[in-house]
């Protein structure tokens, strides 16, 4: 009888801490995914504007221009800790795509 219970404990303590695993996986997988469109909006950004500061003299030079992207990102910003918490406790996307 010990035995049988030790092992039925055991698999509800591993089920519960996977489920906690889980949710910081999920927790991580999120943070990685805000920080890469925060990443690849600023790239576009530093690339767009260098680019600009190296133009051939003569030629037409590009206006830069918010994107999507840039401005989902700067939408981010300006919101408040709590709200970013709130955003995420709901399950909502953090940048609409």
């Amino acid at each position: 009888g010990y035995e049988f219970n030790r092992i039925q404990w055991n698999d509800l303590a591993v089920a519960s801490s996977m489920k906690v695993i889980d949710k910081q996986n999920e927790e991580r997988r999120a943070e990685r995914y805000f920080q890469d469109k925060i990443n690849t909006a600023f790239t576009t950004l530093e690339n767009k504007i260098r680019n600009r500061s190296q133009a051939i003299p003569g030629t037409k030079k590009e206006i830069i221009s918010t994107t999507e992207s840039s401005e989902d990102v700067l939408d981010l910003y300006k919101r408040t800790d709590n709200t970013l918490k709130e955003i995420k406790a709901s399950g909502r996307p953090l940048i609409s795509k």
